[in-house]
């Protein structure tokens, strides 16, 4: 795990196979806390791998606190976004989140204008 820590930012071409590697151990809440913590860096800067990261956080099983389901809410309303990975955080946020938080993904449907962004919210 370590290894897969220390090359993630130095290899981000490696990204698809670290988290597919890291997808295997779903109930291992350092790893989300170590993906949650790359997302909100400055390293973060490939959309693409981005969009890799958020579809490896589907795949656990562990409890997300407030203040990153609230991230989740917060990049997914950003249009400065890539559509798809707006899907994804709004994809997070339902997973996550509580039945309020579904209410204000549903509520902001009708402000979307890409389509994949409206099926991840459907």
């Amino acid at each position: 795990m370590q290894i897969i820590k220390d090359n993630f930012i130095s290899k981000p071409y490696h990204t698809g196979l670290f988290c597919d590697f890291l997808s295997m151990f779903p109930n291992d809440e350092n790893i989300v806390k170590f993906l949650l913590e790359f997302l909100k860096s400055e390293n973060n800067i490939y959309e693409w791998q981005e969009l890799k990261i958020l579809q490896t956080l589907l795949k656990f099983n562990v409890r997300i606190n407030r203040e990153n389901i609230k991230f989740f809410l917060n990049f997914a309303k950003n249009t400065n976004k890539h559509y798809a990975v707006r899907g994804f955080y709004f994809l997070l946020a339902g997973k996550y989140g509580n039945n309020r938080d579904r209410e204000l993904i549903v509520d902001s449907y009708d402000s979307l204008s890409e389509t994949y962004t409206k099926l991840a919210v459907i």
